[in-house]
């Protein structure tokens, strides 16, 4: 009789071991998942939107296709786009102010999750034209002008 209990007993061992697995498990989920949370939540807090004026926005002008565009050539890791870069930095320079700030908005909630970078910041870290004139410092010193930084 001493047997049979001695063996009733060794599966309920068995499953306290995998429950106390499980909770591990979960524990460690748990932690994996706010550790991903808070480092989304500081590269938003990072970048402040800015009130925008309207009447300096042109009726039907959206910052998504410039904002993307200036994104995709700075993503590029070899220097192929580079003038590519100049020619956007040239046309943001020639946007009102209102538009400035409807993009550097536009880039926040679009990219900066993702580069941990403000607008203004990941335009500062790239290269300028190496040979002739370079449009990225006038429009950095336009952008920290209008507080974008």
């Amino acid at each position: 009789m001493i047997i049979t209990k001695a063996t009733q007993a060794l599966p309920s061992m068995e499953v306290a071991k995998a429950f106390a697995m499980k909770n591990w498990a979960i524990i460690l989920l748990v932690i994996l998942l706010l550790l991903f949370l808070s480092s989304d939540t500081k590269a938003i807090e990072t970048t402040t939107l800015h009130d925008v004026d309207k009447d300096n926005i042109p009726d039907g002008w959206y910052p998504n296709a410039i904002t993307d565009e200036l994104h995709l050539a700075m993503e590029d890791w070899f220097g192929l786009k580079g003038r590519k870069k100049e020619e956007i930095w040239e046309r943001m320079l020639a946007l009102s102010d209102g538009q400035l700030k409807l993009m550097y908005n536009y880039y926040a909630t679009a990219y900066s999750v993702k580069t941990e970078m403000s607008m203004t910041e990941m335009i500062n870290s790239e290269m300028g034209n190496i040979i002739g004139h370079s449009q990225k410092d006038s429009l950095i010193k336009r952008l920290y002008g209008l507080n974008l930084k």
